[in-house]
């Protein structure tokens, strides 16, 4: 799935300014409709997950993840695109939480059923960074012969994974419902009520939401519009095509990141809560001064050096969160839990999208960029309270 993602989304924001013909303020929106899709549909498509087959919303993500990036990938025009991102973010609803989820409950039932739940989070994030770094070289050699190229092959990997999934993957660890219970939408709105009320019963569940809330805010402009600035604002070097350019940028700061993920787990930082908010606080501290450095670079060598910075923190954070969470949520409404995390996720990008995209149209790029480093700024207030509110505390059982 990492080499999919970064086939196409190492050239998308060039792709969709270049080739569909998107403005700034455009590029933005477009993420904002993705998000408005993921947010109506997160928790709904969770519920699934909790109550029909994981292995199964998982795989319908990834054909409609397959198919989106295939139709606009062939099809580059405005309307298509704009369609396309509502399938995106349909898809990426079907697969968060599920995938999380699904994993956690294969542990028991696995060769290795001891191992910590983060610890293969975080093992699972090395590989994904891997098949990314993969993915962004392809990217680039499809990119050469035309920026649609490496969006259609990234429809087809997808499609291809959706397939070997199914055929390929088991799922020995959940449970699913009766007919006559997943038939009935109470069942629905029952695992619905109880995820809710464990996430908002505990202050570690609550913190986690409150803190992907705002990073989703800060997050949205930053990844919309950090093509552009480098591309209008900076300029890349002429020595090299800007696909190419774009590859560099993703590959190092992939690399790094998984030499990091790694050492995260030898260090065992997922096995202790407390220290997983400390890492965590940090790292979204360095976010905060990297993406601030970008914004504010007069060139582009400065630029790339917070650009960079900013890519590596924002990559091994997943398993830490991951693992976080899971401490905190119980088998039977892991993957609602999860999807409400990534439904407050997309909450954020929402709100946060039409502030860059108003900033980009009326000031510049560079203000709203700015003005993501800022953003920042609550999730580490959050991180700060959530070191003194993190005590070890239990999962809390369903009822």
């Amino acid at each position: 799935m990492g080499m999919a993602h970064s086939t196409a989304w190492t050239q998308y924001l060039l792709f969709q300014e270049n080739v569909a013909g998107l403005q700034p303020a455009h590029l933005v929106l477009m993420g904002t409709v993705s998000e408005i899709t993921i947010t109506l549909c997160e928790v709904p498509t969770g519920m699934v997950a909790d109550t029909v087959s994981r292995r199964l919303s998982f795989v319908i993500g990834l054909l409609i993840l397959g198919l989106g990036f295939l139709i606009q990938g062939l099809f580059p025009v405005f309307g298509v695109v704009v369609a396309c991102s509502v399938l995106w973010g349909l898809g990426e609803t079907f697969i968060s939480g599920a995938r999380e989820a699904w994993i956690a409950d294969e542990i028991p039932h696995s060769p290795t059923p001891e191992r910590h739940a983060g610890d293969v989070f975080a093992q699972g994030n090395t590989a994904r960074l891997l098949g990314m770094f993969v993915g962004i070289w392809m990217s680039a050699g499809f990119g050469l012969q035309g920026l649609q190229t490496p969006i259609i092959a990234s429809g087809v990997i997808f499609l291809v994974l959706a397939g070997a999934a199914l055929l390929l993957l088991p799922e020995r660890g959940f449970h699913r419902a009766s007919e006559r219970e997943r038939a009935s939408w109470k069942q629905f709105v029952d695992t619905g009520r109880n995820g809710f009320r464990i996430a908002r019963g505990s202050a570690a569940l609550g913190a986690i939401m409150l803190m992907v809330f705002f990073t989703g805010i800060a997050s949205e402009g930053f990844d919309r519009l950090f093509a552009n600035h480098l591309n209008d604002n900076l300029g890349f070097p002429v020595n090299l095509p800007p696909v190419v350019w774009m590859a560099i940028l993703a590959s190092i700061p992939t690399l790094v990141a998984a030499w990091a993920t790694v050492y995260i787990r030898r260090a065992r930082v997922v096995y202790d809560t407390r220290r997983t908010v400390r890492v965590l606080t940090w790292m979204h501290m360095g976010v905060m001064a990297s993406v601030l450095l970008f914004a504010l670079a007069p060139n582009f060598a400065i630029g790339v050096v917070g650009l960079m910075m900013g890519r590596v923190l924002r990559r091994i954070d997943t398993p830490l969160i991951q693992s976080w969470t899971n401490q905190h949520a119980t088998s039977e409404v892991r993957a609602t839990i999860l999807s409400f995390q990534s439904q407050a996720h997309g909450f954020g990008e929402i709100l946060g999208g039409p502030i860059s995209a108003t900033i980009a149209a009326v000031v510049g790029v560079r203000a709203a960029l700015t003005s993501a480093g800022v953003l920042v700024l609550p999730t580490v207030l959050t991180l700060l309270r959530a070191r003194r509110l993190e005590s070890g505390e239990p999962a809390v059982e369903a009822a």
